[in-house]
């Protein structure tokens, strides 16, 4: 999937609603001034052309203070330490949010 992300607005704090995937966001155009928040740790992009990936159980948001529309490829990766069994056994591989369901710690349940 393809999100874009218009100048000045803030994607609230939330969680994903499973540990077993990790997301990637690959900045495509625009991530000039985007910061990212996952735990308690903001950061760039790094420049077009430069992924974030991430444990989405873990509380992230997004705030965008720069000038352009940001695009970002958004892709669902099996985690790796979980089996791909274990990964397709029922799970659904959108991108819910799911507010109050954080991730005990770093492993995959």
């Amino acid at each position: 999937s393809i999100f874009r992300l218009l100048p000045g607005a803030h994607i609230l704090p939330h969680t994903g609603v499973t540990n077993r995937r990790l997301i990637m966001q690959y900045a495509l155009k625009g991530s000039a001034g985007v910061k990212f928040r996952v735990g308690g740790e903001f950061r760039p992009y790094g420049g077009d052309g430069q992924a974030i990936v991430f444990d989405d159980s873990f509380e992230h948001e997004v705030v965008h203070n720069g000038t352009e529309v940001r695009y970002v490829l958004y892709a669902v990766l099996q985690h790796p330490d979980v089996e791909a069994a274990e990964c397709s056994a029922g799970e659904s591989h959108g991108h819910g949010e799911a507010q109050g369901q954080q991730a005990k710690g770093p492993q995959p349940a």
